[in-house]
């Protein structure tokens, strides 16, 4: 990251402001608008006739080819920044600042069809990244950069403890008035590791206690592995980000209360929100999807392991990993909305999500279908006294389901095998009785 900021500096590209056409010059506010692009067409630009004033309607500009030659069409680019002085780099998006590509003498781009990306900072102002696309070289276009906000100069954002990068589109920056620290850019967050002796901790870590509240922008893939371990977070919402959660991401986060997974895909990695103590109640909604693995990301382990105040979940997920809610003793009721929901504990017989360390004993009640598989893992459990999981089921408000009988036949003993007696199973949803 302190390679971006570098190249950031070195590059000084300055633009200046461009009036758009249909405004009066003359006795013209000085604008705060965001900075924005306007995108022109121009084919052959290399020949583009020398001193050509352009403008905003003028779309295009044609010229006669060479020795039979095509040139590839290109559109012009032009930026309207505030403030008009600042520093911007342009390079393709699927590269980074070291392929900056160089602006015309008048300060627009001559760009290709394509996805591009930006950084631009100012002194005293926070630097700003992003994305634009170019997508038609017939035709007009616009494209809006995030205005910059007052902070820290450029030149302290490699040293200071209150913003820098997280990722290599990320951004980070922390208020300390208001104790929110807020996310810009796209693209995946780094990973982390345990902040206490780490050699990699968050770039925040020393200031965890100090965040009370995250901002996330909808473009984020990826929350790092102990991203938030620890810190002083309240609550959290994913808002419409579609994203993965690395391990430990938010565990120990003893003061949340509340957590939104949004609209977007969420898959959780390991303990993602263990030992959250102030947690009262949670909805997993259908959006967080578990895939049946054991440990990594997508498995949900230990999702809210040991979250001692948790009394109440609904869940309306497809799949809950292994022990998902162990050893959290203050659980009363769990509701599984989801006829479907599937557990990792029934496909292999072990890592039980309310499972029970020690002598200590999980007692709760379990609302679901009578069909379904809320009923079979607590069938199940009842057929297995010795775990110190007591759990009772009721059938959710609404539910007409019954279980579709079939018997099982007896099975003899042999020399070498246990002998079964005659039982019966639902054939729907596996519940054994």
């Amino acid at each position: 990251m302190k390679k971006l900021l570098a190249l950031l500096m070195a590059v000084a590209v300055t633009f200046q402001l461009v009036t758009p056409v249909f405004a009066d010059t003359e006795g013209t506010e000085e604008t705060t608008a965001p900075t924005e692009a306007v995108v022109e067409t121009v084919e052959n630009p290399e020949k583009a006739e020398a001193g050509t004033e352009e403008t905003v309607a003028e779309a295009t500009e044609s010229v006669e080819e060479t020795a039979g030659t095509e040139s590839e069409a290109k559109v012009r680019v032009r930026f309207v920044c505030t403030p008009e002085d600042l520093t911007l780099v342009v390079y393709p998006a699927d590269g980074d600042v070291d392929q900056a590509i160089e602006a015309e003498e008048d300060g627009s781009y001559l760009l290709a069809a394509g996805e591009y990306g930006y950084l631009a900072g100012a002194e005293g102002y926070v630097t700003t990244d992003g994305q634009f696309a170019v997508t038609d070289a017939e035709s007009l276009g616009e494209v809006t950069l995030a205005q910059a906000y007052a902070a820290e100069s450029v030149e302290a954002l490699a040293s200071s403890d209150l913003s820098g990068y997280c990722g290599d589109h990320l951004r980070w920056s922390l208020d300390k008035d208001t104790k929110t620290l807020t996310i810009t850019g796209w693209g995946e967050m780094d990973d982390y590791t345990h902040p206490n002796g780490s050699e990699n901790p968050a770039p925040w870590a020393s200031n965890k206690y100090q965040i009370n509240k995250l901002v996330l922008p909808d473009e984020i893939t990826h929350i790092g592995s102990y991203a938030f371990y620890m810190s002083g977070l309240q609550s959290v919402s994913f808002g419409n980000a579609s994203l993965t959660l690395g391990d430990y991401a938010f565990a120990f986060c003893q003061s949340m209360t509340e957590i939104d997974f949004g609209t977007g895909t969420i898959i959780p990695g390991e303990c993602a929100f263990g030992d959250c103590d102030a947690l009262t109640s949670v909805h997993i909604p259908k959006n967080v999807k578990m895939d049946g693995s054991y440990t990594g990301t997508g498995s949900g382990y230990w999702l809210f392991h040991h979250c001692n105040k948790l009394q109440e979940v609904t869940v309306d997920c497809d799949y809950v990993g292994p022990y998902a809610f162990e050893s959290c003793y203050s659980l009363q009721d769990v509701t599984f909305t989801n006829r479907d929901t599937q557990f990792y504990f029934l496909e292999h017989d072990s890592c039980h999500p309310f499972n029970a360390n020690g002598s200590s004993v999980m007692q709760l009640t379990v609302h679901g279908y009578l069909c379904s598989k809320a009923s079979a893992l607590v069938e199940k459990t009842k057929s297995e006294p010795g775990r110190n999981i007591k759990l009772t089921f009721s059938r959710i408000e609404g539910d007409t389901t019954e279980h579709t009988e079939q018997i099982v036949p007896a099975v003899a003993a042999t020399c070498s095998s246990t002998g079964l007696t005659e039982g019966k199973i639902c054939s729907v949803c596996g519940t054994v009785w």
